[in-house]
């Protein structure tokens, strides 16, 4: 499992910070961009990140239950997710 903050991150609408409830501190700080309503929805999907690593790790375990042979549509979405935990927890060190 990642080593990331634990805890539900959530946002801090004054400065479009993300923390941690959990850890009480600041997981990344969001710079301006082109849009206040891009700044908002990025910091939204930054926030939902530890969500989405759960609900990805649990939809794994779901897949590998229901594979029935290698290369059936289950097969191959559970290593694509696979895939992307990995990713996450830096066992692939590609980008």
């Amino acid at each position: 499992m990642s080593e990331f903050t634990k805890g539900k991150w959530g946002i801090d609408r004054n400065d479009y910070s993300i923390y941690s409830d959990s850890e009480d501190c600041c997981v990344a700080d969001l710079y301006p961009v082109d849009s206040n309503e891009q700044l908002v929805a990025n910091a939204r999907l930054i926030a939902a990140a530890p969500d989405m690593y759960d609900e990805l790790y649990d939809a794994l375990q779901l897949l590998k239950g229901k594979s029935s042979w290698d290369g059936d549509e289950f097969s191959q979405q559970a290593k694509s997710i696979q895939e992307l935990l990995s990713r996450i927890d830096g066992n692939n060190q590609e980008n």
